[in-house]
């Protein structure tokens, strides 16, 4: 089961979108020019005139603002075939995820609902996108004592990784920490105490109030968030029950799933 979501064209005026490339030679490097193709395939050349790859670059869409450039979404892409379209750039993936944690406090606990869900069949005409949200199961905890978005981003890695279907490239679309995820994606940093983002997974930004329409990394955000939203209302609605699971050795005090339809 899943939902289609697309793109419309919005008739409310927006800040002019600017692309964002932000890239890494790992070397000092002179550069002579660059060229973007028909495809949105873009390539470097050196001083001397020949192609050249960078060893990290990230591309995404910004709008500008007062205190600085609004990033939309930004993802890492493939050095040897850089791909200016933050859509098509998921393609590169096996397997595209949106995860997303809200939290609450509801009688003086703090209780987060976290929402996965997978992205498929994306399809990509011009300017105009389709793509199907498919939900997962659901987590809520509660009382974290850590960042519960980080809390949630964990538990969804660890089950997307040992699910026998799922193959390596996998993106992780996020809304939250962007100054952390190039180093969350190159295992400079750690997300949370020990744990290393595992490889052949890597975080996507997508922000999830802007760009929805556009953007298929924020308009998945942005489902996430309204299910996790909902389901904290209908909790907090019948109250905190004894319906959970004790946890002793994890950064929350108790535990639950919501199985997601079908």
């Amino acid at each position: 089961m899943g939902k289609n979501r697309k793109y419309k064209k919005s008739v409310q005026a927006r800040k002019p979108r600017s692309s964002e490339v932000r890239v890494d030679f790992g070397r000092d490097e002179f550069l002579s020019g660059m060229d973007v193709d028909d495809n949105g395939t873009l390539t470097f050349f050196s001083e001397s005139g020949g192609a050249v790859q960078p060893q990290v670059i990230e591309i995404g869409s910004v709008y500008p603002r007062a205190k600085g450039p609004k990033v939309l979404t930004r993802l890492g892409s493939d050095p040897a075939r850089i791909q200016l379209d933050p859509n098509r750039g998921l393609f590169r993936f096996a397997f595209v995820f949106a995860v997303d944690t809200n939290t609450i406090n509801i009688d003086g606990k703090l209780v987060s609902m976290t929402v996965p869900c997978l992205i498929r069949d994306i399809e990509i005409a011009g300017e105009r996108w389709n793509a199907k949200i498919v939900p997962q199961d659901i987590f809520e905890f509660h009382e974290a004592v850590a960042s519960p978005e980080r809390i949630g981003w964990i538990h969804t890695i660890n089950n997307i990784v040992s699910h026998p279907d799922v193959v390596q490239p996998i993106a992780v679309v996020v809304d939250c920490d962007l100054g952390h995820l190039t180093r969350f994606n190159s295992r400079t940093e750690p997300i949370l105490g020990d744990y290393y983002l595992p490889a052949g997974v890597q975080f996507i930004y997508g922000c999830g109030d802007r760009g929805t329409e556009e953007y298929i990394a924020n308009a998945a955000i942005a489902d996430c968030d309204r299910v996790a939203s909902m389901l904290l209302s209908k909790v907090k609605e019948m109250g905190i029950s004894n319906d959970y699971f004790e946890s002793t050795d994890e950064p929350y005090k108790r535990y639950r799933y919501w199985k997601a339809p079908g």
